[in-house]
């Protein structure tokens, strides 16, 4: 059950519900009681308290739920989701499957969710589809795993055509092929002082180690990433998996700072096409892909590849410009990485790309493999249809 209460109710009603603080005010509060066993689904109850405190109330969720069907909080307009407790998502990886998301932020504006106390915990389930079963394929020569029945699950979080929102000071873990997804023209979106962890992914494969993903950005504007751990680790500790921030076409004013990427294979870099590949769509409806004014400072990095610029599935005029890398402390892995792929075709390709005024600057610590200079000789040769304007200031050699 949840308990609503609003400071003019009458002294009954408040005696039934904890005392809201004096710095509500007038807010509306929605406390969300649990109940307190895995099996029974407490979604429908946070939706319903969602609804009744969605016009700038506060919905507090202090206890454990269990999440057996989506959570919507689309309807939380100017309102503040306070978790301090922790959201299981159920194992049901058939009931999920196809599903678009396990919390949906679809149209809302205005909207925080927060950890007050910082014991907040979104708690994906996935350790066990990590390690499914899956069918294995070696009709093209070299066997690898195909995707099985249950590779499409949902987005954990996706922000939708949304405005103004806020995610701070919560754990985030194990959550099957993505954390979080901004897309659809969002705008303002500022997501803060989260710690993301995968544990126990499988490695064996190439496709199957890279198939979960931290960030997810395309198609959005005024975005800001501050203070973000992203730690992922395979079921043997030590090969690289997942992607850390997948920087997609119609990205404009992204700023990520102070951000760590552990032992993931792919670090912070361009992805045009990476969600129109993950089923192997078309390429989008756009007459160009282009996504400007995007800067990453205060980088620790420690991935399979820290950086890289890739090109998925027929992206013809993939564009990016005023692009910054600065003040990167490498721990490990590879430097640069340049990988025009279409891998639904299962081909390499040469598509059109262009890169305008992208710098490199004051980068320290383990720089891995000596890609800097294949950015000044041989893999410039990758670009003969496009245009690379490349900058390096304080860059070791």
């Amino acid at each position: 059950m949840y308990l609503p209460s609003f400071l003019a109710l009458s002294a009954l009603v408040s005696l039934a519900i904890s005392t809201p603080s004096s710095s509500l005010h007038s807010r509306a509060t929605c406390t969300v009681t649990s109940q307190g066993f895995e099996g029974l689904d407490d979604a429908p109850l946070i939706n319903n308290a969602i609804k009744d405190c969605s016009a700038a109330g506060t919905i507090v969720l202090p206890q454990s739920y269990s999440i057996r069907s989506p959570l919507d909080l689309g309807p939380c307009q100017r309102c503040e989701i306070q978790l301090e407790g922790t959201l299981l998502i159920s194992d049901d990886w058939a009931f999920w499957n196809n599903k678009e998301a396990y919390i949906s932020v679809n149209g809302s504006r205005g909207l925080a969710l927060r950890s007050v106390t910082g014991n907040g915990v979104i708690d994906g389930h996935a350790k066990g589809w990590y390690q499914r079963s899956r069918p294995y394929d070696t009709s093209l020569g070299n066997p690898y795993y195909k995707r099985d029945a249950y590779f499409d699950q949902p987005v954990l979080i996706p922000i939708l055509g949304s405005e103004d929102i806020q995610i701070s000071n919560i754990l985030l873990k194990n959550a099957p092929r993505e954390f979080f997804r901004v897309d659809a023209m969002s705008k303002g979106i500022t997501l803060t002082d989260l710690t993301l962890l995968v544990e126990g992914h499988w490695y064996q494969d190439t496709w199957t180690r890279t198939e979960t993903t931290a960030f997810q950005l395309r198609n959005s504007s005024s975005i800001r990433l501050n203070n973000i751990t992203v730690d992922f680790r395979s079921s043997d500790n030590s090969a690289a998996v997942g992607s850390c921030v997948a920087l997609d076409w119609g990205l404009s004013d992204v700023a990520i700072n102070d951000i760590s990427c552990s032992t993931t294979y792919w670090g912070i870099v361009i992805q045009m096409g990476g969600l129109d590949i993950r089923k192997c769509l078309p390429p989008s409806p756009v007459s160009s892909q282009v996504s400007r004014d995007i800067l990453i400072s205060n980088y620790t990095a420690n991935s399979a590849w820290n950086l890289g610029f890739m090109n998925y599935d027929r992206e013809t005029n993939a564009t990016v410009i005023n692009l910054t890398y600065e003040d990167l402390n490498f721990v490990g892995g590879g430097y640069l990485q340049n990988f025009l792929y279409s891998g639904c075709e299962d081909v390499w390709q040469n598509y059109t790309e262009n890169y305008y005024n992208i710098w490199f600057k004051r980068f320290r610590g383990n720089l891995g493999d000596a890609a800097y200079a294949c950015f000044h000789h041989d893999c410039l040769g990758y670009w003969k249809k496009g245009h690379v304007d490349f900058h390096f200031e304080d860059v070791p050699p």
